[in-house]
């Protein structure tokens, strides 16, 4: 069916450019001799020389009848009104090439999104913004030489999580999600190499967000086997590390530890994100400033809050996907 319209379309098309007039008047003619369904001819009506697929008549005409819905039959949705949903976008290389282009591009299509992102009166307090980027690998492996002496492996041996924590309870607090996590870590069979403060630069941010703004630090994650000295296989390190996130956000949650939020902890991508508008995600995060930063992929969204409050934990992309409240998810 989807061939023989965008055949049609095709055809009609050609028509149009040399006989604009003879061709429209086959788009109203066509459906009543070569098509044999109603909602085949809704949708030639709809088209008017366009992708069928792509005009918003004949999506809602397809999508209600294809509900059972009568066109008569009266909704709240109106078409006009498609202007209040979550921006989202990706960059990403087709052969896996991590580059700097792809962090930049990214970063200029966030910006672009910016009127598809929601702010408080106060226009430097966003809704929530943010990028997830494939593991910067070689970012990620030059620091921890620098910092600890350490070579991470296969690039499937290690992990780096993006993490918050509460600001509430200070030093104290930070350590005591720490060994929490790195309890469930040991446990795992796994090896925490260290944690880094990841840097960042608040100085654009308005008060809503600078009030609730979080501390925010990595855990480098070994795949080496533990004292056992057994590696676990890259599909069982995922799970292991799906475990530990849970685990570790149920004990913090039962113990009352606030503002404690694991935003990634898998060896294939990371996510920077927060209570920020699309502008102040790469002035934020000063990561994604970093010439040496490269990545394969980056998938960015900006957020306008509807039925929930902006926060720094509901900012999207969320671990392995953002959603923008139409039907498109990334």
């Amino acid at each position: 069916f989807q061939f023989r319209m965008l055949r049609a379309t095709g055809l009609l098309l050609k028509q149009a450019r040399a006989q604009p007039s003879l061709a429209l008047r086959r788009v109203s003619q066509r459906p009543s001799k070569r098509v044999s369904s109603g909602l085949e001819a809704s949708l030639f009506h709809a088209t008017r020389l366009q992708n069928p697929f792509r005009a918003p008549a004949a999506r809602r005409a397809y999508s209600k009848q294809a509900a059972g819905v009568s066109s008569a039959t009266p909704t709240l949705y109106d078409g006009t009104r498609e202007t209040e949903n979550c921006g989202v976008g990706m960059v990403a290389s087709l052969y896996k090439v991590p580059s700097r282009r792809v962090i930049d591009q990214a970063d200029e299509m966030l910006v672009r999104m910016s009127h598809r992102g929601g702010c408080g009166c106060d226009p430097n307090s966003g809704d929530g913004a943010g990028v997830l980027v494939g593991m910067p690998d070689s970012f990620m492996r030059e620091y921890a030489r620098s910092a600890w002496g350490k070579e991470l492996g296969g690039d499937k041996d290690y992990c780096v999580g993006n993490i918050f924590f509460g600001k509430d309870k200070g030093e104290a607090g930070y350590a005591e999600a720490k060994a929490l996590l790195e309890g469930f870590v040991k446990r795992s069979g796994l090896t925490v190499v260290g944690w880094r403060p990841v840097p960042t630069d608040n100085s654009m941010l308005g008060k809503d967000p600078l009030d609730s703004e979080p501390h925010i630090e990595q855990v480098f994650v070994l795949n080496d086997g533990g004292k056992k000295g057994k590696k676990l296989d890259p599909k069982k390190f995922e799970r292991e590390l799906m475990k530990i996130r849970k685990l570790t956000e149920d004990e913090a949650m039962a113990s009352g530890m606030d503002g404690f939020y694991i935003n990634s902890l898998t060896p294939q991508t990371i996510t920077y994100k927060g209570q920020l508008t699309p502008e102040q995600v790469s002035m934020y995060f000063k990561d994604l400033r970093d010439p040496t930063f490269e990545s394969h992929l980056a998938l960015v969204h900006s957020r306008f809050s509807t039925n929930t409050f902006p926060s720094w934990e509901r900012a999207q992309p969320i671990r392995m996907m953002c959603h923008n409240g139409e039907i498109n998810t990334l």
